[in-house]
């Protein structure tokens, strides 16, 4: 009698099945996760180089985008049942409920922004493809180590077409609301 070797079985998670882990307590209310392609990841510890920078950038897109656009600072968007990412910012289309009753889907997506310091390769790979699956316009990536951002656009199935790499000395602004300017040489101060 010979054994079939078989690949074990993977599971993916879905959105009903983390919030049931976290109805049941097998996952903690305050857990620091993300569900992105079924899989459960936790999220690093926020230090103060990460925090200090996003900051910064929340009361600078606050002030700038007036009431074209939500400012959403490190909170949920769904992109699928499966795919739940928490990133750093997402620039949305204003609604009169605020996305009170759901959270924000792709369709509503101006522009995410992460801020990374240790997770620079994760957010350049998995979270950029992820999003750029999901159809979002323009994803930035703030790297902290080498005071830069990576601006991506035209997403596709297979990642984003065009990465541009913004010095900490230049002025961006995102394709969705061109008259948001925003000086890098004022966020990457001090770092």
């Amino acid at each position: 009698m010979s054994a079939v070797l078989r690949t074990p079985t993977r599971h993916p998670l879905t959105l009903n099945a983390v919030e049931v882990l976290l109805r049941e307590g097998i996952l903690a209310p305050d857990a620091r996760v993300e569900l992105i392609d079924g899989d459960l990841f936790d999220v690093p510890p926020i230090g103060p180089r990460h925090t200090s920078l996003v900051n910064s950038i929340n009361q600078l897109l606050v002030i700038a985008v007036g009431g074209s656009a939500i400012v959403q600072c490190q909170s949920c968007v769904r992109l699928s049942e499966r795919s739940v990412p928490q990133p750093d910012f997402a620039l949305l289309r204003p609604r009169a409920d605020r996305y009170r009753d759901a959270l924000a889907g792709a369709e509503d997506i101006l522009l995410l922004i992460e801020v990374a310091d240790t997770t620079v390769d994760f957010d350049r790979t998995t979270k950029a493809r992820l999003y750029a699956r999901h159809g979002i316009g323009e994803y930035w990536l703030f790297d902290l180590n080498r005071r830069c951002v990576e601006q991506h656009r035209e997403p596709g199935p297979r990642g984003y077409g065009l990465m541009l790499e913004r010095s900490s000395s230049e002025v961006i602004s995102p394709l969705a609301l061109p008259a948001l300017e925003l000086a890098l040489a004022a966020l990457f101060q001090g770092f």
